[in-house]
């Protein structure tokens, strides 16, 4: 029986990076095709819709792209990109962001049965409401680990601070959203 070569392991975000880099394109879509359903699965979620999502997706990976020769490769790629990604997110709704007017229609407008799912949707502002009040240190952290599904090991390498600074970090937090959401003014 022959064995052939050792299967290779594929290479590292950090390692295509620095491929991308030096111009090699293949490497880019390569980092494109790993990452891509995920920062696309991060950008949908609150408040924007598929089509604007896909948009800032493009936006991330533009970004990625003109910066690739400023990447530090000591510093792991997701966390950096999810950044990115969160960045323009943020920029967008903070761009979009609209207060709906409604008249005064009295105690039948307070009464009147609200469409499926809005109930859904109003909650979901409130939650990004009460993240968007968090101090910036604190709201990284939540949309890195929480929205962005990041670990924590992985938040504090892209913060460039401890897992425990962040799990500190993240403990306030969490503790602010739930006062704030449960209408607690701490």
């Amino acid at each position: 029986m022959t064995t052939g070569p050792a299967p290779t392991a594929p290479p590292t975000d950090e390692a295509l990076m620095a491929r991308a880099a030096d111009g090699d394109a293949a490497a880019f879509d390569a980092l494109f095709a790993r990452h891509a359903p995920r920062l696309g699965a991060v950008l949908r979620r609150g408040g924007l819709d598929r089509e604007e999502a896909q948009e800032l997706l493009q936006q991330t990976f533009l970004v990625v792209w003109r910066s690739r020769r400023d990447y530090d490769p000591t510093r792991p790629f997701a966390p950096w990109a999810t950044t990115i990604a969160l960045n323009l997110k943020r920029d967008r709704l903070r761009r979009h962001r609209r207060s709906p007017v409604v008249p005064d229609a009295g105690p039948a407008l307070e009464t009147a049965a609200r469409p499926p799912g809005q109930e859904r949707v109003l909650r979901a502002q409130e939650v990004r409401a009460a993240v968007a009040a968090l101090p910036p240190g604190r709201r990284e952290v939540v949309e890195l680990h929480w929205l962005a599904g990041l670990s924590m090991a992985e938040v504090g390498a892209a913060l460039g601070t401890s897992t425990g600074a962040v799990k500190v970090r993240a403990h306030k937090a969490y503790q602010q959203l739930h006062a704030l959401l449960m209408g607690d003014p701490r």
